[in-house]
């Protein structure tokens, strides 16, 4: 069952999140019809807005390490308990 946009959460869970970045390997970082019917529960107008957050915080996090590496696009799951909730 699919949720419409007024009945979904505004916080995407820590499953909707692992099961977006494993979409994001099978189907690419921009399909996003194929990765909101793998999350289930986001249109995808979420997992567009959803993807553009979360290449920021990226880039965010490699601006803060300074150690020159590169940015990472979506690749590697979060690894660990690591809950990333975007607000």
């Amino acid at each position: 069952m699919r949720f419409t946009e007024q009945s979904q959460t505004r916080y995407w869970t820590q499953e909707e999140h692992q099961r977006f970045l494993r979409a994001c390997q099978m189907y690419g970082d921009k399909n996003y019809v194929a990765i909101s019917r793998y999350v289930r529960s986001r249109t995808p107008k979420q997992v567009r807005t959803h993807a553009q957050k979360y290449q920021k915080r990226l880039e965010r996090e490699a601006a803060r390490r300074s150690d020159g590496s590169s940015i990472p696009r979506f690749s590697p799951p979060c690894q660990g308990n690591r809950s990333i909730v975007f607000r």
